[in-house]
């Protein structure tokens, strides 16, 4: 329905839309077959695109996965109103109340409820076993995090599996690593030079270590050992080289000349015409 709406019905529209998009964001591994995560041809002609295999999955990677849940998370936050529930009860106080678990047994509340755990999704299928894409958020520091093909999809436990593991890594990635500010805004010294911050500069660096930091084409970056997942997500800050600011004594303006010393030599001035005058006569 989603889909429809938003090209006005016409289904191949939507999938060159998403294809589009992927690549935008930097997911180069990426092809978007059915808009779903189902062969369009199990909807029974409900949706038939005409340039796309209706028997064809999608295809993409971890990597590509973290690229889209982090600008998930970034240009649309509103979206952890709806991920962030274990639990949601609909039409309640009536006969047809119902309470459903959701499947993300990592989120606070769940089966295996991890401290800051606010969203994504969950996936799996019988071509791409157990997966799920997850973000935590603790004080200043989110994470996303994916783990993709855990078990068989035939052993049902692998389902929570994927969340035993899941959870390991991000206890691990919390302990090892941590969200800091490594420059106070204001004029700073890095590398024999001084650049001006207008904003604090956060970084996640290795807790116990301490950074080495540059400047690059007025970018400001951190060499923290951590790679980013696409060239679109940097982790640098504008900076500028602020301007030397010297406190200029008086002595330094008038080096070289101070009208005080006139007036020290003034008397020696009369005294040398009153002399002129008086005995340069008598000659």
């Amino acid at each position: 329905m989603i889909a429809n709406k938003v090209s006005d019905g016409d289904p191949d529209k939507f999938l060159d839309l998403m294809n589009q998009r992927a690549q935008e964001i930097g997911m180069t591994n990426t092809k978007w077959n059915n808009p779903n995560g189902a062969p369009t041809a199990v909807l029974d002609g409900y949706y038939n695109p005409t340039r796309y295999d209706q028997h064809a999955i999608n295809q993409t990677t971890a990597r590509d996965m973290a690229i889209l849940g982090y600008h998930l998370v970034n240009e649309f936050p509103e979206i952890l109103n709806y991920t962030k529930n274990a639990k949601i009860t609909l039409f309640e106080g009536t006969d047809y109340e119902e309470t459903h678990e959701n499947y993300n047994y990592s989120l606070e509340g769940g089966r295996y409820s991890l401290k800051g755990a606010d969203g994504l999704k969950t996936g799996s299928s019988p071509t791409a076993d157990y997966n799920y894409t997850l973000t935590v958020n603790r004080g200043k520091q989110r994470f996303v995090q994916v783990i993709m093909g855990v078990g068989h999809y035939d052993v049902e436990i692998a389902e929570s599996l994927r969340h035993v593991i899941g959870n390991a890594l991000i206890e691990r990635l919390y302990q090892d690593y941590e969200y800091k500010q490594v420059f106070a805004a204001g004029d700073q010294t890095i590398d024999g030079h001084t650049y001006h911050l207008e904003k604090p500069f956060y970084a996640t660096v290795k807790r116990g270590t301490k950074p080495k930091v540059t400047v690059k084409d007025g970018q400001l970056h951190i060499a923290n050992g951590l790679q980013t997942v696409s060239p679109a997500i940097k982790q640098t800050q504008v900076v500028k080289e602020a301007k030397e600011n010297k406190q200029v004594s008086q002595s330094e303006v008038n080096k070289g000349w101070d009208p005080m010393w006139f007036f020290c030599f003034l008397p020696f001035i009369f005294l040398k015409i009153f002399f002129t005058l008086k005995y340069g006569k008598k000659k």
